[in-house]
């Protein structure tokens, strides 16, 4: 019944705009010297009274134009063109009068131009420049105390994931930068998550290049996506940000500030959260790499729907468990008399989550398939100081030197007890069991680096010199307690009986030494030649000892040598290259290889036996790159790029990890480094006056000596996985995205396809199995907006996933997960606002009891407190339907697994939230960010 209220409200709104939007205006424009038809004039459509934009278009080649859809009002037509004056022109739309026709309309050069008033150009929605997209954040309306991350949602080809991951045109963004800089090292969650949309002018995205790079000219690999906001230029001198605080049912409570002070060049922020109400507002980054648990049991699993169908409750970062956070840290940026730019941050944080799942795992075995059911509970734990620090310093105009630093110090520790029992096809009990493991430890990263950059008198011919140090530790201790019980296949009788109680410690420490010299020589005013070297060494040790219980003794005091090792690794590489760029106005291009010797030397004590490792790898690595410009609006770019990956410390060192009894993993000594090759092509356009975009792009990857697990399968369901190389293995992918205005309903449509294609390879008991998994994804996104009163976007997202095996062709899979969305503001007199928000998602071909429709519905109440309207009061809803559920699809090697877990599920919560906004010493009102606004302040001369 509520559902088919909304559609009829909504129905109701669009045949009401519909019925008013039914004015039109049309006209001829000419050139007043020469008499002639003016082709390619901006016509545009401003509101009287406060001139914002209506509509615009262009004179077609008869110097022709017609705009539709007005609403009755008061307007101004305004006309220009490059090399003519601007013509302003009044006219109303009433019921009596709709269509206007203003016959010919002469507009005269700027030769006899006096001193007059100009318009600002409204900015199009999108602009490129070079290889960065640029959006224009006024285009894209968010709601009050929406955040970047919101603003970033409603940008044509981004698409932003449950967990905060941002992608664009299906690559993923690791990296956000504000206004160029550094904000809290390399988090780009702390910028989107906690920075205000209404401060953001320009949403900027690119590939971001070593600092090295950018210097050279030359893009040596270690490439970004990258997202820069631009902050609106009076948001540069003053004190802007907002806090809020609220409480709820349920013990539900949250509080949250963030405070920014930009000074010009200065910059400072402060950030500060804490909640049960699973908000994060950074990334969660690892320095620990605890094992325990094996709760999913598929290290190494290749993925095709890797994400969860809990809905999130609004705000909410982490969907998986319920998770309690508290954190906070500081930002700063300045230069320093144009020569020295500074950056620093502090970040803490600390977060504990509880989670229980409930797994089933159908195993792909040839002739001896069975399914795993386990329960599984988990308490993580984990504490984390960052500090990030750079500075770079101009000493003239032809030297520069740039360090940077970063130190990460974390505590963590995981708890995990978990239920688990294996049944054949025919429900015979094949092995039954429990665990509980434990892991607590500390650890530590220090990594450094310095940048030289020389210019030489003759342009183009520059010297750079990188060096590096880099430093990683941790120290962790674990235990283990479980019992498996084995039963005979045929009978189900069980057979024999397992029992671990051990405890263990391990010590990891590495070091990285690197250098990077690059010179480039200038072969002519287009073309450049660039010699570069490369020089990287890592040292790294790691030492394991393991104790079993002893029952004389009551202590962990025997020591299980199997489960023990000393490994010592190192890996040095030396890389010599040259590339050729050549640039012209509409297109340039750059060509290069390298040659690459490696070295791998491992000294190792396993079962009190000393070995080592002595491998030596050469590679020629080419690379090339083509951009070509069609015009401002239209362009293609390819890349094609190789690289080199040796397989982890933990990968090559053969001693096992029986974390998981049932699942039991051991490295391989004999492991080969991966050789990988990757094609992209990319093709932008838009069109500024039609506001159009379309983007879409085409890569395809492929890796020879893929590192990929050989498993080993017991008959009771018992497992041994080991790397190994093989060839094969390849990622296809193609994304495009679309978007066009609806003008009749002043709204705008997005249109998102997606197809993947990639083939992974295993081995079963010896047998090669090949995985192929194939994703396609339909997303479209309506956004409507009715004056200030009402906006609403509404959107659908298909996905239809597929894995076919080799092996067991029979076991292959396809399954659809569907996922509906409309988020609806309504905006009342005395500053009252209503916000709704409603989830739906559906899948199918799930395991049974998995396949469940969940409808998310999140609903709330605003009022503005205080004269300048900086107050806002808010009673929230969420999950009004009691109904969220989380849900987990992944498809691996082996098997295929269902999980469910506990997430968030219905409470309320009223909270208060204060703006702050002060500029050039003025305290300014609180905007509600709504309406489509250009300034005016005087075109140039001659029009746009």
């Amino acid at each position: 019944m509520k559902k088919h209220l909304l559609l009829i409200f909504l129905l109701s709104v669009s045949i009401t705009t519909l019925a008013q939007k039914d004015g039109m205006v049309r006209g001829l424009v000419t050139d007043t010297s020469s008499k002639q038809a003016l082709a390619e004039a901006t016509v545009t459509i401003l509101n009287a009274k406060d001139s914002t934009l209506v509509s615009f278009a262009r004179t077609n080649k008869n110097g022709f134009f017609s705009i539709k859809g007005l609403d009755n009002g008061n307007y101004r037509l305004l006309i220009t063109h490059i090399g003519y004056r601007n013509v302003n022109k009044f006219f109303l739309i009433s019921d009596a009068l709709k269509d206007i026709d203003f016959g010919t309309i002469t507009i005269n050069n700027t030769s006899n131009m006096l001193d007059e008033v100009v318009v600002t150009q409204e900015r199009p929605p999108v602009t490129i420049r070079n290889d960065t997209i640029e959006f224009n954040a006024a285009s894209f309306k968010t709601r009050p105390n929406a955040v970047v991350e919101d603003l970033i949602k409603r940008l044509p080809g981004a698409q932003v994931d449950k967990d905060g991951t941002i992608r664009v045109n299906g690559e993923k963004i690791t990296r956000v930068l504000v206004d160029g800089k550094e904000f809290f090292g390399n988090d780009p969650k702390m910028a989107t998550k906690n920075l205000p949309a209404e401060a953001v002018e320009k949403v900027q995205v690119f590939d971001r290049k070593s600092d090295q790079s950018r210097f050279t000219g030359f893009d040596d690999g270690n490439s970004e996506k990258a997202i820069n906001l631009t902050i609106k230029p009076d948001k540069k001198n003053g004190i802007f940000g907002r806090a809020t605080a609220g409480g709820g049912d349920k013990g539900r409570y949250q509080g949250n500030f963030n405070v920014n002070s930009f000074n010009k060049e200065k910059q400072i922020s402060a950030i500060g959260m804490g909640n049960n109400t699973n908000k994060d507002g950074f990334s969660f980054m690892d320095i620990m790499n605890f094992s325990g648990g094996g709760a999913s049991g598929g290290r190494g699993m290749v993925q095709i729907d890797n994400s969860s169908s809990a809905l999130p409750i609004q705000g909410s970062g982490n969907n998986q468990g319920i998770s309690t956070t508290w954190a906070g840290g500081l930002n700063f940026n300045n230069t320093f008399q144009k020569k020295l730019e500074l950056n620093g941050s502090y970040f803490y944080n600390n977060i504990g989550n509880s989670k229980i799942e409930n797994i089933k795992q159908q195993w792909l075995l040839p002739g001896n398939n069975f399914n795993t059911y386990r329960n599984n509970n988990t308490n993580t734990g984990n504490q984390n100081h960052r500090i990030n620090f750079s500075s770079d310093y101009k000493i003239d105009t032809a030297n520069s030197v740039k360090f940077t630093s970063a130190v990460n110090y974390q505590q963590s520790s995981l708890t995990t007890n978990n239920q688990y029992q294996s049944l054949s096809i025919k429900n015979t009990m094949l092995n039954s069991g429990y665990s509980k493991s434990s892991n607590s430890g500390n650890g530590y990263s220090w990594n450094n680096s310095v940048l030289f950059r020389h210019r030489f008198p003759k342009k183009g011919r520059t010297l750079s010199t990188t060096l590096s140090f880099n430093i990683n530790n941790t120290n962790s201790n674990g235990s283990l307690l479980s019992e498996n019980d084995l039963y005979n296949p045929q009978t189900g009788t069980l057979q024999s009986a397992d029992t671990l109680d051990q405890i263990n410690n391990q010590d990891n420490d590495s070091k990285t030494y690197g250098a990077v010299v690059s010179y480039t020589e200038p072969l002519s005013k287009k073309s450049l030649l660039e010699f570069n070297y490369n020089f990287n060494s890592t040292v790294s040790n790691t030492a394991r000892t393991t104790y079993d219980f002893d029952d004389n003794t009551g202590k962990h005091s025997i020591k299980n040598n199997q489960l023990s090792n000393v490994f010592d690794n190192t890996y040095t590489y030396h890389r010599a290259g040259t590339n050729f760029r050549h640039q012209r106005s509409k297109y340039n291009f750059a060509v290069g290889a390298s040659f690459q010797q490696a070295f791998l030397n491992s000294n190792y004590t396993v079962l009190a036996t000393d070995s080592s490792i002595h491998r030596s790898f050469q590679n020629l690595l080419p690379n090339a790159n083509f951009q070509y410009s069609f015009n401002r609006s239209k362009n293609l770019r390819f890349v094609y790029n190789t690289a080199t990956r040796q397989p982890s410390v933990t990968q090559l060192q053969p001693v096992a990890d029986n974390t998981d009894p049932l699942n039991i993993t051991i490295g391989n000594p004999d492991l080969k480094q991966e050789y990988t090759h990757r094609m992209q092509l990319n093709y932008i356009a838009f069109d500024p006056f039609r506001r159009t975009s379309f983007f879409s792009m085409l890569s395809a990857t492929t890796t020879n000596n893929k590192i990929v697990n050989a498993d080993q399968l017991g008959a009771q369901g018992q497992r041994i996985t080991r790397p190994v190389n093989a060839d094969g293995a390849y990622t296809l992918f193609g994304n495009m995205s679309w978007g066009f205005p609806f003008r009749k309903l002043k709204s705008t449509i997005n249109l998102n396809t997606s197809l993947t294609q990639s083939r992974s390879i295993s081995f079963v008991n010896s047998n090669k199995n090949f995985i192929t998994n194939r994703t396609a994804t339909q997303g479209v996104t309506w956004t409507f907006t009715h004056k200030e009163v009402f906006d609403f976007t509404a959107g659908a997202n298909v996905n239809f996933n597929s894995a076919r095996y080799s092996l067991e062709g029979n076991r292959n899979q396809d399954y659809w997960n569907q996922n509906y969305t409309l988020e609806a503001n309504l905006y009342l007199p005395k500053g009252f606002s209503m916000a709704t928000d409603i989830d739906y998602t559906t899948r199918t071909g799930l395991s049974e009891g998995y396949n469940a429709d969940v409808w998310l519905w999140n609903a709330g109440v605003a009022k503005q407190l205080f004269k300048n309207k900086k107050g806002e009061l808010r009673l929230q809803v969420y999950d009004l339907l009691n109904q969220n559920k989380g849900i987990k699809r992944s498809t691996t090697q082996n098997y295929i697994q269902d999980s469910e877990y506990n997430v968030l599920r219905r409470f309320w919560q009223l909270s208060f939230t204060y703006s702050i906004s002060r500029f050039a010493g003025k305290n300014i009102a609180a905007p509600r960010q709504r309406g489509n606004n250009i300034q005016i302040i005087g075109p140039p001369r001659g029009g746009m």
